[in-house]
């Protein structure tokens, strides 16, 4: 079913149930509510959610409680807000909800109040830097690294073996901007959170393992965590090597492009030299031409000048 907040959005709710534990039974009734809830990383914000998604009557928390009292309980979210981001006020979702429903996947790294229990560096599961074409105008640039994706579920009903993958840790800033997503093998500005958890009731049952057991299923889990990382890279780099391969062919069709660019200046700077040969060709003989034309006016000028002299003479003798 779905759970809508006063405050906008909502929460998705799925009731399963162990075929394996009989009807009417007590246990086996396994509730999953998923949600995201608001934006927005300052204190303020983080009031804006308590008030308006989570703590509300017909709020998350309110559902996680009566979920919790119905049965065992994992609530999944991208809550948009790390255990240490307070309200004005000193309420905070990682307090609420923690109290709720009573356990965290990261309950490792933090208490319930959100403080950090000294296991290293927190964990991160969202690491990212908005471009330029960002609908969130003021967060353009700013580098996001946090823990924000959340898995909280009743203790008292399952038992949280470990991750299955490993939670990201970053020791600093530079380090942790170094690997910002989207990247080829992550394809999200988000890190999963996938984690090993057991029905406690099970549990309860089974017989205590030995060491080597246990041993040898950390051995295991460290080895199938191991293969994903390492078929993740190798998926990387076969797409990187794909990526290579159109690049080479790209650069290949613009070389055989250019090189007949090229053939056809040659070509072009070959017709213009014959051209220019031509034209020096037709200069010289235009001054040739001239040359003799000049030469055969002179001639006509010296033959009307003996011929107006031979009239003048002719003139001017007495007649008989």
């Amino acid at each position: 079913k779905m759970q809508v907040y006063p405050g906008g959005g909502g929460a998705i709710q799925v009731q399963l149930r162990d075929q394996h534990v009989a009807l009417g039974a007590s246990g086996g009734n396994l509730t999953v509510m998923g949600t995201h809830l608001k934006s927005g990383d300052s204190p303020e914000d983080e009031l804006s959610r308590l008030e308006g998604q989570v703590d509300p009557a017909n709020g998350l928390k309110t559902c996680a409680s009566k979920a919790c009292d119905a049965g065992e309980l994992v609530l999944a979210l991208d809550a948009n807000s790390h255990p240490q981001l307070l309200a004005p006020n000193g309420s905070s979702c990682w307090r609420s909800l923690h109290g709720a429903v009573g356990a965290s996947v990261w309950d490792r790294f933090f208490d319930p109040s959100g403080a950090p229990s000294g296991h290293g560096p927190s964990p991160v599961t969202s690491n990212k830097v908005r471009g330029p074409s960002s609908a969130q105008v003021r967060k353009i640039g700013q580098h996001a690294f946090s823990l924000i994706d959340h898995v909280f579920f009743n203790p008292e009903a399952f038992i949280l073996r470990g991750h299955a993958l490993k939670p990201m840790q970053f020791a600093s800033h530079r380090e942790a901007l170094d690997e910002a997503q989207p990247s080829l093998s992550n394809p999200s500005d988000h890190y999963p959170v996938i984690v090993d958890m057991a029905w406690k009731r099970l549990e309860d049952k089974a017989p205590e393992p030995h060491e080597s057991t246990t041993r040898q299923e950390v051995g295991q889990l460290q080895l199938d965590e191991a293969r994903s990382r390492l078929e993740l890279e190798a998926e990387a780099l076969r797409s990187a090597l794909s990526a290579q391969e159109a690049q080479r062919e790209e650069l290949t069709e613009l070389q055989r492009e250019q090189m007949q660019q090229a053939a056809a200046l040659a070509e072009e700077a070959e017709t213009c030299a014959r051209l220019q040969s031509h034209l020096r060709e037709a200069v010289e003989a235009c001054g040739k031409l001239e040359q003799d034309c000049v030469g055969e006016l002179d001639d006509s000028d010296d033959d009307v000048e003996a011929v107006l002299s031979r009239s003048r003479s002719a003139s001017v003798q007495p007649r008989a």
